[in-house]
């Protein structure tokens, strides 16, 4: 059997996106390209790995099985390819970040890491919770970083650090003044890590809400409280700044523990690259100072 690393390759990203057109795009090559390779990969190992039809392709039983053995292959191939021996690391990371995380947080560490670390590279995708964990099973993402719980069994949440939301109004607005039963709350889309928290802790606490209006961005929330449309609950890493020069005030909502683990999130099956393995320790020593935070 004569396997090369780009039918592996071609093998993994057509399994990925079950188009040969996409998978294609994604490789930058030609579809000829990926649909000679993947046939001269099938009569490599002696076994059609794919059932075809006229506008999507996906693997068949044999393909399902050979998946994770392919997986490990091109990350085992990927790190000797990277091989430094001067123990320099050196490699590419695809992460995925839930959007406190990556618009607070992993910028600052990213731009730390880079110079410490100048032979890797990081390309980084931001979005809710449920997106990256997605992400991160269907191998999409070598890592990912998220602020609420996620529930697979394929998956392994690792603690990174502590993160509070607060709940916030213009300054104008009277704490006194709030009542369960009008919709004031300006908060995060289903699936949002924030979401998700605030909720649970509003519950455990027997405080009712009611929802005004769903946003599905940090700075779209902030915009819409500042505007006096109503109150919002981010994290604490989100509106620090605005709290500080005047724009916002702090409620407090004594009862509710608005406390969370941010963490870091990987299939059980993962091989850890040096450059992973650099990125989260990084992350876990070095990281929140460079970020500016508190640890």
């Amino acid at each position: 059997m004569n396997v090369t690393l780009r039918q592996i390759e071609v093998f993994l990203a057509v399994a990925n996106f079950s188009h040969v057109g996409k998978a294609a795009e994604a490789l930058n090559i030609s579809q000829s390209a990926v649909s000679m390779a993947l046939s001269q990969f099938e009569e490599a190992v002696s076994e059609k790995l794919f059932d075809r039809s006229s506008r999507k392709i996906f693997l068949n039983d044999a393909g399902k099985k050979l998946l994770p053995f392919a997986r490990k292959a091109y990350e085992a191939a990927a790190e000797v390819e990277n091989f430094r021996s001067d123990g320099r690391v050196k490699g590419r990371l695809k992460i995925g970040a839930s959007t406190t995380i990556g618009n607070y947080l992993l910028p600052f560490i990213i731009g730390g890491f880079a110079e410490k670390f100048p032979d890797t590279e990081i390309v980084m995708e931001v979005g809710n919770t449920a997106v990256i964990s997605k992400g991160v099973m269907e191998h999409e993402l070598d890592l990912g970083f998220t602020e609420g719980p996620v529930d697979e069994d394929e998956i392994t949440e690792f603690f990174w650090r502590k993160d509070k939301l607060t709940v916030f109004a213009p300054v104008s607005f009277i704490e006194e003044n709030y009542k369960p039963d009008k919709p004031v709350w300006i908060i995060r889309e289903k699936g949002s890590g924030t979401r998700e928290v605030f909720e649970s802790a509003m519950e455990k606490a027997g405080i009712g809400f009611k929802i005004k209006m769903e946003l599905g961005h940090t700075e779209a929330i902030k915009k819409a409280v500042e505007a006096g449309l109503g109150i919002g609950c981010l994290s604490e890493l989100a509106v620090s700044g605005e709290i500080g020069r005047g724009v916002f005030r702090r409620l407090n909502f004594k009862n509710a523990d608005f406390s969370r683990d941010l963490n870091f999130i990987f299939r059980k099956d993962k091989h850890f690259t040096a450059s992973m393995k650099a990125l989260i320790d990084y992350c876990l020593k070095e990281g929140i100072k460079t970020a500016g935070y508190p640890d």
